[in-house]
Formats: C-alpha cells, sequence, structure tokens
C-alpha cells in the first residue's frame, strides 16, 4: 500500500512499538491499512478506484487496538538463548 510517512513519523512509530514481536507488527500493519477504508461510506467503496495512502494518523488509531506482547522478562530470555546459542555460521 501507498504511504505518506516521513522518516522521523516512522522513527516514532518504532519507538511506540518496542515490545512488538513481528506477528504484533503484521496486525499493526493491517489494521492502520484498513484506517482508509473504514473512514469511507458503504456507497463510496463501490466506486472507489484508489484508496488514500496510510498516513501516521492510522498507525496512532491502530496502536490503540494492537498492542505489543513482549515483556521486558521475555525480551531478556531471548538475549540470554541468542547469546549461548546465537547464529550458526556454515563455512
Amino acid at each position: 500500500m501507498d504511504h505518506r510517512l516521513m522518516d522521523q513519523e516512522l522513527a516514532y512509530i518504532a519507538k511506540c512499538t518496542e515490545h512488538y514481536s513481528n506477528s504484533d507488527l503484521k496486525e499493526l500493519v493491517r489494521e492502520a491499512a484498513y484506517v482508509p477504508l473504514r473512514q469511507l461510506q458503504e456507497t463510496e467503496l463501490k466506486k472507489l478506484k484508489k484508496i488514500r495512502p496510510i498516513i501516521l494518523d492510522d498507525f496512532m488509531q491502530a496502536l490503540k487496538k494492537i498492542r505489543g506482547t513482549l515483556t521486558d522478562d521475555l525480551i531478556e530470555e531471548y538475549v540470554k538463548w541468542n547469546d549461548e546459542f546465537g547464529e550458526i555460521i556454515y563455512n
């Protein structure tokens, strides 16, 4: 989807999603993408050719519905696991 997000807005979204898993982020983006559609009347949807670009406010609305599922404890566990087992590089 097309968007009109500036770099500083993307950085703000990233900061707001610090405890979001990949699945959480996927749901957040999906929810933000639906905001422009939900703002249209049914009659407008029938003759619509293009949806407006996603903007920061769409993400702000989505952030009210989609919450991050990662806790500090869980992140710490993942860091420990990565330190112990980490990436294996084969030559």
